[in-house]
């Protein structure tokens, strides 16, 4: 009996110390992921490549030690008591001691109790730290994202086959119903489009739905708004491809800029696309939300006449209180969970929060001269943001819609879209949304708000006009 007992302690012992040294070993997966992604980086020169070859082969061998050690420590740690009962017990460490059930049982008896435990006691959050680690490895390694997009255009695209240029965009300043009336439009099985389901795995979006089983709980998104999402929600996801394209070359420390879509990255976002569309729904039309898609409009648009953007708006001071109170709010939640941050950099979300950015068009130099926490930073982000698309409104190809007549008449909103798409979208459920109006905390700069207000007449003058639903 007693022999039983010092077996299982050995398992406890040995799982105890791989679970409290278990970063090292994250560390090393990480390092090692970074080493293949410094390896096949194109980027810079050649001296430049070479550097940060070396000092991730240094990082990963570093951690590769680090990891050796701890990782032998607590094998000795859960082979002492075995050794004990040799010494004490006079019990032979033979090869038939290891293989009889009075080690074996104990010991994974004892090696299962302190996953239990720690399990049942680590503080119950959205990501688990196996979760974290996958995320870190397929989507803070740019290089190595794209080593998987081109493995899935091997495999999956043909060389012959047709390439839709006809997709739909939903865009517009953050906080002004893009994600309602996206997840809406996905509702109309007309569409494909990225989900949750395919994070992390994005830039692999067959191989990745192959390997992914798991669920997300349907819950309000962490805004607040009542926005209700889980594993098939649709979200603004495909900036990612345009960052592992591009290489962040478009993202400086606090900006955004516009930029040129070469003639092969467009060919490149057109297959991803193909990508993402699932066979069951081979007629479908890609439907994407992305905040900073007008970044790249002009570029795009130049090599296709096809693609639609629904463009929203909003009301300018009830648009940037909502935009200050989501800063506010965000760089709380990220101050508690820093992963939060990482996650929506990783995403290119930079609207708000700690890792907010602006947008850096032509003609704007200079950087804000208002703190992010105050009214008229957000209503100078609207008046740049708003000016800049009104030199596109007098392209057929851009719906624009105001976000007040969604809220109150969605599905009449719905109907005027599915004319001006010229498509036909199956019947479903569109519920009324409710606009939280805020209170103003403070006084917006008469000429800001001049500005604003003389922009939003003329895109109200400008929007879609709605067609009752029949």
């Amino acid at each position: 009996m007693i022999i039983l007992l010092i077996n299982t302690i050995a398992g406890v012992l040995f799982t105890s110390c791989l679970i409290f040294f278990r970063k090292s070993f994250y560390r090393l997966v990480l390092r090692s992921v970074n080493l293949l992604d410094a390896v096949l980086s194109r980027s810079g020169n050649e001296e430049e490549r070479q550097r940060l070859l070396l000092s991730n082969f240094v990082k990963t061998i570093s951690s590769y030690y680090k990891f050796s050690f701890f990782f032998g420590l607590a094998l000795f740690v859960g082979i002492l008591p075995i050794i004990l009962q040799y010494k004490f017990l006079g019990v032979y460490l033979t090869i038939s001691f290891f293989e009889s059930f009075q080690f074996i049982i104990p010991f994974s008896v004892g090696s299962t109790l302190p996953f239990l435990v720690f399990n049942q006691f680590s503080p119950k959050k959205d990501y688990s730290e196996l979760s974290i680690l996958i995320h870190r490895m397929m989507m803070d390694n740019l290089n190595f994202a794209q080593f998987w997009f081109s493995v899935e255009k091997f495999l999956f695209i043909r060389k012959r086959s047709r390439l839709e240029k006809d997709f739909v965009v939903v865009s517009g300043l953050a906080r002004c119903g893009t994600t309602a009336l996206t997840n809406i439009l996905y509702q109309t099985k007309e569409f494909h489009a990225l989900t949750y389901r395919n994070v992390p795995g994005l830039m692999s979006p067959v191989l990745w739905k192959l390997l992914n089983f798991s669920s997300k709980k349907r819950q309000e998104r962490s805004h607040g708004d009542g926005i209700m999402i889980d594993t098939n929600s649709v979200e603004a996801l495909d900036e990612f491809f345009w960052k592992s394209t591009l290489k962040d070359e478009y993202i400086s420390d606090e900006q955004l800029t516009e930029h040129e879509v070469s003639d092969q990255h467009h060919l490149d976002y057109l297959k991803y696309q193909s990508l993402i569309r699932s066979s069951k729904n081979a007629m479908s039309t890609y439907l994407t939300k992305n905040n900073n898609f007008m970044l790249r409009y002009k570029s795009i648009r130049k090599m296709n006449s096809e693609f639609k953007v629904i463009l929203m708006f909003r009301d300018p001071v009830d648009h940037a209180l909502s935009l200050q109170n989501q800063h506010r709010k965000h760089g709380y939640l990220q101050e508690q969970d820093p992963f939060i941050l990482e996650y929506m950099n990783w995403l290119g979300h930079h609207e708000f929060g700690s890792g907010q950015k602006s947008f850096r068009f032509p003609g704007l130099q200079k950087i804000s001269s208002y703190e992010k926490d105050s009214l008229n930073f957000w209503m100078e982000q609207w008046v740049n943001y708003y000016n800049y698309v009104r030199q596109f409104l007098n392209d057929d190809n851009i719906i624009l819609m105001d976000y007040i007549d969604f809220l109150s008449e969605p599905h009449a909103a719905v109907k005027s879209i599915e004319e001006h798409l010229n498509m036909i979208f199956s019947k479903g459920h569109v519920r009324q949304f409710i606009n939280r109006q805020r209170e103003m905390e403070e006084a917006v700069d008469p000429v800001l708000a001049e500005k604003a207000y003389s922009i939003f007449a003329e895109l109200q003058e400008r929007k879609i006009k709605l067609r009752k639903a029949v």
